[in-house]
């Protein structure tokens, strides 16, 4: 299943901006207030979405450190398993040789 929390937050900002706004205008306030009320309205609408931004930020350097941890895991993994194949393989040419010295 997609995830869409991008545009339900999107939808959510939408419609926070549009109704207050529409409150803001619909009541009976001087100008100058209501310029102030929308101002102090995208002041705390900013805040919240740069804070949002920031948890959404930090959750995205959760991912990528777990995806990193997990990457140096399996090359180690190869790493290791890699020389001691490589350690057989010695063990088992050098046992070859030494019979073969021995049949001759």
């Amino acid at each position: 299943m997609k995830n869409n929390n991008g545009n339900v937050i999107a939808a959510l900002l939408a419609g926070i901006v549009i109704g207050g706004a529409v409150g803001l205008l619909s009541a009976p306030k001087k100008g100058t207030e209501i310029r102030e009320d929308i101002a102090d309205s995208l002041k705390k609408l900013t805040k919240n979405f740069k804070e949002r931004a920031n948890a959404e930020l930090e959750a995205l350097k959760d991912i990528r450190n777990e995806i990193t941890g997990k990457a140096n895991s399996a090359k180690n993994e190869m790493v290791n398993k890699t020389n001691q194949y490589k350690s057989n393989v010695n063990e088992a040419s050098e046992d070859f040789i030494n019979k073969a010295d021995a049949i001759v």
